[in-house]
């Protein structure tokens, strides 16, 4: 069973800490306190005195939304998930519910095994915040845990749409692609992935898709078809049937660089005008700057040859270093480019060992 609780965690930590805490306005300087000192509390993993100072402050201020999400959220982390619900049931009736407390309310109900009540919440979730990336992951996520795939991909799709500067989406929508016969989505939403600011646990298992998508795609290039032959789809495999001379001795971290980048030139000299893309506009960005081919090497390098890539650390000592430093300060915020057609027919190989738990 694989469990993708590393990004719903993260998910929950940044829309909890980030979207609220740092501007709230607190009714008193002790409330301020016990709330900093639960806070302290869970960096630490002492969910039990987290609990106790946010009951304290909640007893103090009964109305601050804030206190009873975050209270939930400790007593999800300290594995009450009956009393999580409870708590968060009431939060969502309070001034001031974010799309983060519908999210925790839903996998509260989840880990009880409550699986409709959790789709009923993200159903309320998203009446409310029909663009929150963060609800139609969740919704993707038990879609899928249900074997509804179609159902699944579809809210991350919604997401991607919806809240294009969600990572976790692109991140399923990928893997989802990259294992069907419409690789070439696999390929732009990965690489968005790794670009965009996210939980980095996962970019091991992404590049290696990515690689291996790469080979598939120019496997099964002259028999790829779209159902529509001005699409968008249609136009990113002209593209590349145009440039496949440049891998035509094999798919190589070295020949993915300068395949990307031509791309990236041909693109923003024709079809960049009808379909701009986010993650094409970034790698020209890249060109620019002088990072593009550090930045291939991070993301193909390990997928390719460990050794080789440990060797060309050897020989560039540092470089990576500085590449990640850099793209921590200069993530992809992916904000055009949302032309998929949804045609899921023949998508899946159905059979034993398709499905596995997110």
């Amino acid at each position: 069973m694989r469990v993708l609780f590393r990004i719903v965690y993260i998910g929950c930590c940044i829309v909890l800490y980030c979207s609220g805490a740092a501007a709230q306005q607190w009714p008193s300087p002790d409330v301020e306190q016990l709330h900093v000192h639960a806070q302290e509390y869970m960096a630490r993993g002492n969910y039990v005195g987290a609990i106790k100072d946010y009951r304290h402050a909640i007893a103090l201020a009964p109305k601050e939304q804030l206190l009873h999400r975050e209270l939930g959220r400790a007593q999800y982390m300290a594995g009450s998930y009956e009393e999580a619900a409870k708590t968060l049931r009431g939060a969502i009736g309070l001034a001031g519910t974010e799309a983060g407390t519908y999210q925790l309310l839903a996998i509260s109900e989840e880990r009880q095994g409550h699986t409709k009540a959790a789709q009923r919440v993200l159903a309320d979730g998203l009446a409310k915040f029909s663009t929150s990336g963060l609800l139609h992951y969740e919704r993707g996520r038990i879609l899928y845990n249900g074997a509804d795939d179609e159902g699944a991909l579809n809210a991350w799709l919604d997401g991607i749409q919806k809240e294009p500067a969600h990572a976790a989406n692109y991140y399923e929508a990928a893997r989802v692609y990259l294992g069907s016969s419409r690789v070439a989505w696999g390929l732009i939403y990965g690489e968005t992935y790794l670009a965009m600011r996210h939980d980095t646990a996962n970019d091991t298992t992404m590049k290696r898709l990515l690689f291996a998508g790469w080979h598939k795609v120019f496997e099964q290039l002259p028999l790829m078809r779209s159902d529509d032959p001005q699409g968008f789809e249609a136009t990113l495999l002209n593209e590349l049937l145009v440039l496949s001379p440049v891998v035509s001795d094999g798919i190589s971290t070295e020949n993915l660089a300068m395949l990307r980048a031509r791309l990236a030139m041909q693109w923003q000299r024709g079809a960049g005008s009808k379909y701009p893309l986010s993650i094409i506009n970034w790698w020209d960005g890249l060109m620019g700057d002088g990072w593009f081919d550090i930045y291939t090497e991070w993301a193909y390098g390990s997928a390719e040859n460990e050794r080789e890539y440990a060797a060309w650390n050897t020989f560039h000592e540092g470089e990576i270093a500085k590449w990640q430093e850099w793209l921590g300060a200069h993530p992809l915020v992916p904000a055009a480019g949302f032309y998929n057609d949804r045609n899921m027919v023949g998508l899946w190989k159905r059979g034993k060992g398709r499905h596995s738990k997110r």
